[in-house]
């Protein structure tokens, strides 16, 4: 059975991942040190590579799903200002995740390619609402 383990981290903006060994992987989490011991160097090196190659890259709106791409350049055509998507894009995509009645709006890779522009802004929802708001919306 070749399934692993599943991890997900954030490399968010100033986050530092160590190689200490081969097979010795150290980073920072809430505050703590977590670390990957690797059973195959080889695969702790793979790791690694792909880390860093994540953390020079950077995020760039180029990096997501076509689909995401599309509705979050749709929310400029709704007239949300280019810098709010930027600079909360993350927390749009979780508000979308988390709520299923809007992220079936959201057309899949292969949907959006037979969608027409005219009807794709129809099916977009309103813009979510600013991530200091209090109280969760209500939805339709």
């Amino acid at each position: 059975n070749n399934r692993g383990v599943l991890w997900e981290q954030e490399l968010y903006e100033g986050f530092l991942y160590y190689k200490e060994r081969n097979f010795f992987h150290t980073f920072e989490i809430d505050n703590y040190l977590a670390a990957f011991s690797f059973a195959n160097e080889n695969e702790a090196d793979v790791f690694h590579s792909k880390v860093k190659k994540n953390l020079d890259s950077g995020y760039d709106a180029q990096n997501i799903d076509p689909a995401w791409k599309s509705f979050l350049d749709s929310l400029g055509d709704l007239g949300v200002p280019q810098s709010i998507i930027e600079k909360d894009s993350n927390f749009i995509m979780e508000f979308v995740q988390n709520n299923p009645d809007v992220k079936r709006l959201i057309p899949t890779q292969t949907s959006s390619r037979s969608t027409n522009n005219n009807n794709s802004k129809k099916l977009l929802p309103a813009p979510p609402p600013s991530k200091h708001q209090k109280r969760q919306p209500q939805l339709p």
